[in-house]
């Protein structure tokens, strides 16, 4: 798992910073929520695209 995490090329800091291009303000507590979700989310559906 330790590995996996070193690969995710998502920050909450890169969030931030493309949500703001976009006019979206948010906290870096608040994108380190949303990044975990995202990579939670796509390990969800990989795992069920395996077992298909």
């Amino acid at each position: 798992m330790e590995k996996l995490l070193d690969k995710r090329t998502l920050t909450p800091e890169k969030l931030v910073g493309m949500l703001q291009k976009k006019g979206t303000e948010i906290s870096i507590e608040e994108a380190k929520k949303v990044v975990e979700m995202l990579y939670f989310l796509s390990d969800l559906i990989v795992d069920q695209e395996i077992k298909k």
